[in-house]
């Protein structure tokens, strides 16, 4: 649970809502490594906008 938490906060610089930290604890149930889940959020619609909106 922890995990998901700190990953979202580093990449997206904000706590996930509950949709999104459901979704990514039923992520790591199904044993997506911990890799796989920064590969996933760095990839999210959420942190590209924040990237490319940074860029701009």
């Amino acid at each position: 649970m922890e995990r998901s938490s700190s990953i979202s906060t580093d990449t997206n610089q904000n706590a996930p809502d509950a949709d999104g930290y459901a979704f990514w604890l039923n992520s790591m149930a199904a044993r997506v490594t911990r890799d796989q889940l920064l590969i996933n959020f760095s990839e999210s619609p959420e942190n590209q906008t924040n990237v490319f909106g940074a860029r701009a």
